[in-house]
């Protein structure tokens, strides 16, 4: 089963199960989760960004693509690597935090989310499955909201950080 496959299966099976543990009641409305001051308005960020991104690297172009699902209870990320190797991650918002779940052959990563600023600061919380894949696990991630069309996407994984500057793209192909 390819990375591809592995990771919308993943996917499935945790909206599956969301879906599931409230059949008969519906879902509670994710803005009426109370938030402290510090984050509030990280997760409608986070929202703002559904549609597809790009950023140009020496490698080639990475690929992003932000879909807020789950009727507004979840955002997803698409992250295509110029070898056409993908991640996900899954941001949530949990007793008020903003969290994100990231899976990745070498394992799923909890974070926990901070906004500074423009900034909203993602750090390690938990490793689930870690060394499966082998690899480094994700121990940071942050956002920096330049503006609505720009965004910029640092990642850390063991020793290595990396930077990359993303443009929104005009085709939408979420709908």
């Amino acid at each position: 089963m390819t990375k591809a496959k592995l990771a919308a299966t993943l996917v499935g099976l945790v909206l599956a199960g969301s879906h599931a543990a409230w059949a008969g009641t519906p879902p509670p409305t994710p803005a009426a989760a109370p938030r402290p001051a510090e984050n509030a308005g990280a997760y409608d960020k986070l929202k703002g960004l559904e549609g597809n991104w790009k950023a140009e690297t020496p490698k080639g172009l990475v690929l992003l693509s932000f879909r807020v699902v789950g009727q507004g209870g979840a955002v997803l990320e698409t992250v295509t690597m110029p070898d056409k190797s993908t991640w996900i991650s899954v941001y949530t918002v949990e007793a008020g935090e903003v969290w994100a779940t990231h899976y990745s052959a070498a394992c799923q990563v909890r974070l926990k989310g901070k906004l500074d600023g423009n900034a909203l600061q993602f750090a390690q919380n938990a490793v689930l499955n870690g060394g499966a894949g082998g690899g480094p696990a994700l121990q940071a991630s942050a956002f920096t909201f330049k503006d609505t069309d720009h965004l910029e996407q640092e990642w850390q994984g063991g020793s290595d950080k990396v930077t990359r500057h993303f443009t929104r793209e005009d085709v939408d192909t979420l709908k």
